[in-house]
Order: structure tokens, then sequence, then C-alpha cells
């Protein structure tokens, strides 16, 4: 595996930099083109927008295979590399595969990157197709993305969904508990008084007070 070529972290700007913009200017892709143009179009306009924000940009990469001292050109490439050290993978299909996210991790682990994200265009947001696969990535917890993670109001709004039905099984426990109690109480009764009224008849004699 060869060495990364961004070892000097004060030469380069963070990956979580980079991550920032190219979500930044993937979004704003996205809102203007909106969904469902084929790839090649969003990937040249995404290059040229992180052009413009002054980043190196490297359209359609060569991805070798070097293990076990072996290399091969089997034609793998990268959609886009920022910087040299983060990958831009791209798709625009109705919904992403999970061999989508193993292309990228593949990628990510061949080229000995840290970090790259998978951008599907096709989605109906741009929330909803944009995914972010590490590469022994040690920086997470200070990362400006956080794809697929429920945000705060999400997390409120869930809670307070949780605790009212709760509450609803509560009181639906305590309703059959209450009828489950009501129904214990009133059927010994009606059967007492019904044994009652009976004894009472049975136990009288013709022409005795008790009939009069």
């Amino acid at each position: 595996m060869k060495e990364p070529s961004f070892t000097n972290t004060q030469q380069r700007m963070s990956v979580e930099k980079l991550s920032a913009i190219v979500v930044d200017c993937a979004y704003k892709l996205h809102v203007e083109a909106g969904p469902g143009l084929l790839e090649t179009v969003y990937e040249v306009v995404l290059a040229r927008m992180l052009s413009d924000r002054g980043l190196k940009v490297e359209r359609q990469v060569p991805v070798p295979i070097e293990l076990m001292g072996l290399k091969f050109d089997e034609g793998f490439r990268a959609d886009l590399i920022v910087e040299d050290s983060f990958l831009i993978e791209l798709k625009s299909v109705e919904h992403l595969a999970p061999v989508h996210s193993k292309q990228v991790l593949t990628y990510l682990r061949l080229l000995d990157l840290p970090l790259g994200l998978l951008i599907n265009f096709g989605a109906a947001t741009f929330k909803e197709g944009v995914k972010r696969i590490v590469n022994n990535h040690q920086d997470v917890c200070a990362s400006l993305l956080r794809v697929n993670q429920p945000t705060d109001e999400d997390s409120r709004e869930g809670a307070k969904l949780q605790n009212e039905n709760e509450q609803a099984e509560d009181l639906l426990s305590e309703s059959k508990i209450l009828r489950d109690f009501a129904a214990s109480r009133e059927t010994p009764q009606s059967l007492c008084g019904t044994e009652a009224k009976n004894t009472s008849r049975e136990g009288a004699k013709p022409g005795s007070d008790d009939e009069i």
C-alpha cells in the first residue's frame, strides 16, 4: 500500500473542512439542478464549483490495485479527488445500494485516503442522497457533517413522540384494568342476587305468610 500523499497536515486543508466545502457546493448544485440528470452533468459542474473555491480537483482518477507486492491496473476510476486527500463518488440513481458504499470504501483503501462522500443526485432531497464513508479516520467527532444522524430537533421530536406513545399505552393499560376490575365485581354480585332470589322462591310454601 502506498504512503498517503497528505502526511503534512499543516500544509493540507483538513479533510473535515474539505468535506464541509464539498457538502455546501453539492447541496447548492442539487437545489439548482434538481435530481435525475445524468451523473456526468453533476460531476462536471461540481468539479468547476470546487475549483472556483480555490481547491485542486481531479476527475476520473485511476485507482490501481496494489496488494502483496503486486500491482494491477484494472480500470477503476474515482469520480473526483479533492486536494489529493478527499474522495467524491457521484451517483444518479433512485436508491443507493450497499455495493455503492463498498465501492467508495474500496477506493479509499486502495488510494489510502481517510474520508470520502458518496453523493446520489438521484435522491429526492440532498440529505437522503449523501453518505459519509470513513477509512481509518480518527477525527470523526470533529466533523462538520453528520450524515444520517438525527439533529437536535429530530431528537426532541422523537422523544416527544415516544413519550406520547408511552402515555397512550399507559392509558390503554389502565382502562383495561378498570374494565376487568368492574367485570370481576359485577359478575359475583349478579350471581349472588340471582341465587338469593331463587332460594327465597324455593323456600316459600303454599299458604304461608311468605306467599301473601
